[in-house]
């Protein structure tokens, strides 16, 4: 009996002095403010060849700037024109597999600099739109411009983005 409340003893000191992940450093890496400070274009749709940065060059030379704001589970991303809100968004924030989650929505990243700078591949397919800036279902260059005027076709295009705390 008394081998059983030793036993017993040993296994409640190890169960109140197990290592529990501390949650308040699940999002060290991630949290805090977050300067867009980089956009270009590919060359290619599949992420390859040289990148152009001319529309960044000019859109930071006229103020665009956007922050990303991640504190614990939440973030806020507001995007700016020379000092006036454009656009504002919040939502929930995650992590999964080192990786941020946005609304659930995952971003495949790379770390430049762990903890302080990171970049990330975005591509986007081609698409239509009609005058009114809406999709179409045409999946062609040819089908989309056949529609008449104010048709546009948008190439597929892979955007690297560059954060930076």
């Amino acid at each position: 009996m008394n081998k059983y409340f030793t036993l017993l003893i040993t296994l409640i000191l190890f169960i109140g002095c197990s290592n529990d992940e501390d949650e308040s450093n699940t999002f060290s890496d991630f949290e805090g403010s977050w300067n867009m400070t980089f956009v270009g274009d590919y060359a290619n749709a599949d992420c390859s060849g040289s990148i152009d940065s001319t529309a960044w060059a000019l859109s930071s030379a006229f103020g665009l700037s956007q922050v990303l704001e991640i504190d614990g589970e939440s973030f806020t991303q507001t995007t700016l024109m020379a000092g006036q809100v454009m656009e504002s968004l919040s939502g929930s924030f995650s992590e999964v597999d080192s990786n941020p989650c946005l609304d659930e929505d995952c971003i495949l990243i790379n770390w430049i600099t762990e903890g302080s700078e990171w970049s990330m591949d975005i591509e986007s397919d081609a698409y239509c739109e009609d005058p009114e800036m809406e999709n179409t279902s045409d999946t062609s260059q040819e089908s989309c411009e056949s529609n008449g005027d104010g048709y546009n076709w948008f190439s597929a295009v892979c955007t690297k983005v560059v954060y930076t705390k």
